[in-house]
């Protein structure tokens, strides 16, 4: 269970590997908890996919993302076109 925000929405799939909740919202992630107590979900099934995704996940991969994400705001820098079209650029630069 995480509030839906930055790397987290990347790895975790609501429902799938874990249960997402808005940002900033404390009802949002309380309602998160209860869904996973009250609902019927199948904890092992979710618990596996978990695993999955961490297993996917390396550091090398981790930075490899990050340069690439480096790369395409030098590259896109003055096109604030081009910088609308990728998601983790336009979360970061367009919003501010």
């Amino acid at each position: 269970m995480a509030y839906d925000y930055a790397a987290v929405r990347q790895f975790i799939d609501h429902g799938t590997n874990g249960f997402l909740a808005s940002p900033n919202e404390a009802n949002s992630f309380l309602a998160a908890g209860l869904a996973l107590i009250k609902e019927d979900v199948d904890l092992d099934n979710l618990r596996a996919h978990a695993r999955q995704i961490t297993l996917e996940i390396s550091w090398d991969q981790v930075t490899k993302k990050l340069e690439n994400n480096y790369r395409d705001l030098l590259q896109n820098f003055h096109s604030k076109d081009k910088l609308a079209s990728s998601p983790v650029l336009r979360e970061i630069f367009i919003k501010q």
